[in-house]
């Protein structure tokens, strides 16, 4: 890409005049109540068994709650899966169906002709011969069957080791599910609560899948308005995730650096007791650790105990404390700063952070402020002591 070519100058005011149209938009959105999701207030956006797969299959389910009898999965059939021909008579809609690999296929849909199984991944990880195990015993159903249906959030390609020698076809919330979705909401006009959960299933669909509402599409369609644009928004659109983990890696190293000056404050680095947040590995590309772990922990340990600042891949910030020795009871400690008991068969105590940090970009309310260097500074200060709080406590009765 020439970058000569781009005119930043014009770039930056086209980005500051629709920062302001978000403003005002997302102010209307509040007055209008559209900010209030019961998925992410019940913190349920990503959970993939408890949400995603329960609202979908009660959904496409002939015999749901909703009472509709086949429509829904009637627009899942002709929208998501494309088949044309498929019979309503003697359909079944199956959920966690077991097969003979001991493995669960997320969905299965089927009529006297047809068995279609669907995979779903939101933060899950392949196994090994997954999608093959399914495709193996989907063929063995002795019915028509198009491909395995892989479903995730933006359409990727599934791991070779889970795919091992088979054709898959690829969906994705990102477009497939949200374009079922709107097909149903239209279906549930004169459905007044179906309609309103289907919005709001809608509106978890565009947060997790990084979308904007269509007000706010609206407004970047006038300001992309000649290839130039569309190349430049589309190169720093590309890049956004390193500027978000950039911004992270700057926290973490502010963060680690005023630990370790607490430490050796107090003569703790005589003591046995170690910061440590990246190991020699992580080191080398910090970037990209940043960009791919589900959760970041720095480590504040002394021999057996481990006091460890957490940052995971929803919104969720706080602190978690353990011993190696499973004979030692956290409890007992955990009562002591105020972390939540834990059972003895989980040796740990944690508690969330007071403060509100979230690092993910594609999550509702992200910290912008990291992007400013003083309000930085302050985001790392406060969290420095809250963490010193326990600390102190933690560290005279450990000593």
């Amino acid at each position: 890409m020439n970058y000569k070519n781009i005119d930043f100058r014009k770039l930056e005011n086209a980005l500051i005049k629709l920062y302001g149209k978000i403003e005002i938009i997302e102010e209307l959105q509040k007055h209008r109540g559209d900010k209030f999701n019961i998925f992410s207030i019940l913190k349920m956006e990503r959970l993939e068994v408890k949400t995603h797969s329960s609202f979908l299959y009660e959904l496409i389910n002939p015999k749901g709650t909703h009472y509709q009898d086949d429509k829904y999965l009637r627009v899942f059939v002709y929208e998501v899966l494309k088949i044309e021909d498929f019979d309503f008579v003697n359909v079944k809609v199956g959920r966690e169906t077991l097969i003979d690999a001991n493995r669960r296929i997320d969905f299965t849909i089927e009529n006297d002709d047809y068995y279609v199984a669907i995979e779903m991944k939101i933060d899950a990880t392949d196994q090994d011969k997954q999608l093959s195990d399914y495709f193996e015993y989907a063929k063995k159903q002795n019915k028509k069957f198009p491909e395995i249906y892989y479903l995730t959030l933006d359409g990727r390609n599934s791991d070779e080791k889970s795919a091992k020698e088979i054709k898959y076809e690829r969906i994705s919330f990102q477009s497939n599910i949200l374009n079922f979705i709107e097909k149903s909401i239209e279906k549930s006009a004169n459905l007044p609560i179906i309609r309103e959960s289907l919005i709001q299933y809608r509106n978890l669909i565009l947060n997790i899948t990084n979308q904007t509402t269509q007000e706010i599409q609206m407004e970047i369609i006038e300001i992309i308005d000649t290839p130039k644009m569309a190349e430049a928004a589309t190169k720093m659109s590309k890049g956004l995730a390193y500027a978000w983990a950039k911004r992270e890696v700057l926290f973490w190293e502010k963060l680690e650096k005023k630990l370790n000056e607490y430490s050796k404050s107090y003569n703790l680095d005589t003591k046995g007791w170690i910061v440590s947040f990246y190991d020699e590995d992580i080191k080398d590309n910090k970037l990209n650790y940043i960009i791919n772990a589900k959760i970041k922990n720095m480590y504040f340990n002394k021999d057996d105990y481990y006091f460890k600042i957490c940052s995971y891949f929803n919104d969720d910030f706080g602190y978690q404390m353990e011993f190696d020795d499973s004979s030692k009871d956290i409890n007992i400690l955990a009562q002591k700063i105020g972390f939540k008991p834990t059972t003895k068969s989980r040796n740990y105590s944690w508690i969330n952070s007071n403060l509100k940090l979230n690092f993910c970009k594609d999550y509702e309310e992200p910290t912008y402020d990291i992007f400013d260097n003083n309000k930085l500074d302050e985001i790392v200060e406060n969290i420095f002591n809250e963490i010193k709080s326990y600390m102190d406590i933690i560290v005279k009765e450990l000593n």
